[in-house]
């Protein structure tokens, strides 16, 4: 039995909690490289913060990052001085542009790799308090080659699989999926099918990935959007600058705005749910009581 005074300390923070909660964290990941996943995130991104929308983009992965140099700028420090314990994780914040934020990742540190379970959740941590001054914070992790990266995805709100119609980037989409399965992962998990031909070749790719996760995992995927393949895109990664940044006149400019624009919708109806399933403060005193 929880006494009085201890349960109205626990309401209290309950309603802080609920209160400032955003269920606001995203996490892209994709088990193949060079499916565009860092490319499609950090250009949806961008678009929304061209809306007004605060943004702030986590890089985590800790041996492979590229986030900064697709946005062409120096890092005033990377996720490896938090790692570290060098700096805090607010302290290593660079901007992009006005209410663009970038946490830049590490680049061959292969000692970095196998964290402790307490730096992940360290990291985890702050990133949730840092996301109450954001009204979105994307997580571009690293390859799930280790545990540390599905901790991160599975301490997010919503995890975006990125794949193409390759089939090799498929079936690594599948076993990102089944890997959140057996660890029980409960959050939602979206699709985006980038590079490809046209639309038919988008639906045929994501129906072949969501057959085969209900049919042996019993899991429900849901297709985000698509992003056809676009030789400009490669051009701006080129140039170093993202997409989007540029005079664009491209299917694939529309294709990343209804994309993001989906994302957002999608958070918004998780949080109302989120909020309309915490439980009530004067029903949860009175049973103390």
């Amino acid at each position: 039995m929880i006494g009085q005074l201890e349960r109205i300390v626990e309401l209290k923070k309950l309603n802080k909690f609920h209160q400032s909660y955003k269920g606001n964290i995203i996490s892209f990941t994709s088990g193949k490289g060079g499916v565009g996943k860092t490319v499609l995130s950090m250009n949806a991104a961008y678009s929304l913060n061209k809306q007004g929308i605060k943004i702030l983009f986590a890089d985590f992965d800790f041996n492979f990052a590229n986030a900064h140099i697709l946005s062409n700028i120096i890092p005033s420090g990377t996720i490896k001085d938090f790692l570290e314990g060098k700096r805090l994780l607010k302290n290593i914040i660079t901007e992009v542009s006005h209410g663009f934020h970038l946490i830049a990742g590490s680049s061959g540190s292969m000692e970095l790799n196998g964290h402790s379970n307490l730096k992940v959740s360290l990291l985890l941590n702050e990133l949730r308090k840092l996301s109450a001054e954001y009204d979105y914070v994307f997580i571009d992790t690293g390859q799930l080659n280790d545990y540390s990266q599905l901790e991160i995805i599975l301490g997010s709100d919503c995890v975006v699989i990125v794949t193409s119609p390759e089939p090799t980037a498929v079936m690594d989409a599948y076993v990102i999926v089944k890997m959140l399965k057996q660890n029980n992962c409960t959050i939602s998990k979206q699709v985006i099918i980038n590079k490809c031909s046209d639309e038919n070749e988008a639906g045929v790719t994501f129906e072949n990935l969501n057959t085969a996760a209900k049919h042996f995992l019993k899991e429900e995927l849901n297709l985000l959007g698509y992003v056809y393949f676009d030789l400009t895109v490669h051009k701006s990664i080129t140039a170093q600058k993202l997409f989007l940044s540029g005079k664009v006149n491209s299917p694939v400019q529309s294709q990343i705005l209804k994309i993001a624009k989906a994302l957002t919708e999608f958070v918004q109806v998780a949080n109302i749910n989120h909020s309309a399933n915490l439980p009530s403060q004067k029903t949860s005193f009175i049973k103390s009581i």
